[in-house]
């Protein structure tokens, strides 16, 4: 796990030197809830562009049933992922509508409280997307987005077994919703 995230601050370290124009964001409603969501988007021509974006999340589930019981959940969830966007109708480059793709890799560690075992939940998923991006003179980026997509691998280790596609109200969806806060370099 630390290898994979290394690999990805180089990469985008990487990127950035080698670009002339970068976005760094962060969602400013998930810092209320002790989270942590930091992206950065390397802008490319043609009105394309590239972003990495990592969370750090903190989850708390007081009630779900998991082999017929009831128990307490509480975990930490890392995600990471890229997406790939096509600007229409920029008014200062690279900002207004977008459309693109988005792959997602979504680690959860939870532990049960009544019971003292862990659950783990790994889930990988890509999908679609489209937002809007405000760019003011100052160069401060605000953004609004959304994404739907489809699950491809979704695991859960629990009790020392192993489970495949596990009772979800959107089994084998994924989505997101965002609202970010950057400047461009």
């Amino acid at each position: 796990m630390k290898k994979l995230i290394g690999i990805f601050l180089l990469g985008i370290l990487y990127f950035q030197a080698s670009a002339q124009i970068v976005e760094i964001k962060a969602n400013p409603v998930r810092f209320f809830y002790k989270e942590f969501d930091i992206s950065s988007e390397l802008l490319l021509p043609y009105n394309f562009a590239i972003e990495g974006q990592m969370n750090f999340d903190r989850e708390e589930i007081d009630i779900i049933e998991i082999d017929g019981r009831e128990s307490t959940h509480d975990g930490g969830v890392f995600s990471a992922g890229a997406a790939i966007k096509y600007y229409l109708g920029n008014k200062r480059g690279w900002d207004r509508f977008y459309l693109g793709g988005y792959g997602r890799y979504r680690k959860g560690v939870y532990e049960v409280y009544k019971d003292a075992v862990n659950m783990d939940q790994e889930r990988v998923a890509f999908g679609g997307m489209a937002g809007f991006k405000w760019v003011t003179k100052h160069n401060i980026v605000f953004e609004i987005g959304a994404g739907l997509g489809r699950t491809f691998v979704e695991d859960v280790y629990y009790l020392d077994h192993y489970y495949k596609k596990p009772d979800q109200p959107l089994k084998g969806f994924d989505g997101f919703g965002t609202i970010k806060v950057g400047y461009r370099i």
